[in-house]
Formats: C-alpha cells, structure tokens, sequence
C-alpha cells in the first residue's frame, strides 16, 4: 500500500499470469477496491479477457499494435464493432450469412454469438441438432452441437441436461452483425 499510495499510475503487465483462479480472484479484488479508495489509475495489459472485462472502467484493443476499439466493457462485449474484438472478449461462435440463415437469422453480413446467447433444449425432431460433445465447467455445461456442417458451442447452466447424441433444438436470443 505504501507504494501505491505515492503513485498515480500503475502498469501492470500480465500480473495475474501463472496465479491459481482464487489467488487470481482475490487479486482482482484488491487492486479495486485500491483503485476506488486511492483514485490511482491502473494500466493493466493482458490476453485474458476476463482480466479486462472484470477489472476496467474503460477497455482499449489492440490487434497489431492498434486501437480497433475501446470503451466501457459491457459495451464492448455485447456489441464488439469487428470480428477481432469479439474473439478477444469471447467464446463467439462465427457464422456466415448463409450458416445464420440456417439457424433463422437474417444477416447482410458475418455474424458473432456469444455461447450464452443461445438456448437450448431436447427434441424428438430428426432436422435438430445434435449434441456431440457436453464439458462440465462447474457453474454450467459447455454443449457442442452440430447440424448439416455447422457446430456451434452453447452455454448451459442445468449442468447434466444433456449428454452426447441428445437431439435438441436451438434458440438463438441475441448475435452480433458485421460488414
């Protein structure tokens, strides 16, 4: 605390690398709840997304050395202005329009779906998905699921709803269009 205190920048560079998830965490927290107690600015660069969106105010992306977008994280994250800011933030499952028209949703250009954005549930229907794939991550599961050439990979919180050869069909609630 007594060096933070007498600075008004701090950069950090990759500070949460190689740290367990909790250390990780409690890190997080820390550097915070400093900021809103001390007023101090943090530079903080880093490749894990969660890094940027959990800690800043204000997130700046670079691809090659410059900016392709900044700006408040939530905005960011739900409406990434290119296809690189939305593979740096997320999980995105990338579409063309023809493999969005497959799913029902009428694009004029590429478009971008966060994993939890769609929804999912079991289906007796031979023109279904098909799941081929269930992670269990803990909080949810990570379903992959395939149709006619295309896979897509779905958040599901009713961890065990579904296991490899279920049928199922999809719901698609928000995605993200590109030029």
């Amino acid at each position: 605390r007594a060096l933070v205190n007498q600075v008004q920048i701090l950069l950090l560079d990759e500070p949460f690398s190689q740290i367990d998830t909790l250390l990780k965490t409690q890190l997080r927290n820390d550097l915070k709840e400093i900021v809103r107690t001390t007023g101090l600015s943090i530079v903080l660069v880093s490749h894990d997304p969660t890094d940027g969106l959990s800690m800043a105010d204000h997130l700046v992306i670079l691809d090659k050395g410059r900016v392709i977008q900044q700006g408040n994280p939530v905005e960011l994250y739900n409406s990434p202005s290119v296809i690189q800011v939305a593979k740096l933030l997320g999980q995105a499952n990338f579409l063309s329009t023809v493999e969005a028209a497959k799913l029902g949703v009428e694009a004029k250009g590429n478009i971008a779906i966060y994993p939890e954005w769609m929804k999912i549930e079991l289906s007796d229907s031979i023109d279904s998905f098909q799941v081929i794939q269930v992670n269990y991550k803990g909080n949810h599961d990570e379903v992959k699921i395939y149709r006619e050439g295309l896979s897509l990979h779905v958040f599901h919180l009713n961890c065990g709803a579904f296991k490899r050869g279920d049928r199922v069909n999809l719901h698609v609630i928000k995605h993200v269009e590109f030029a």
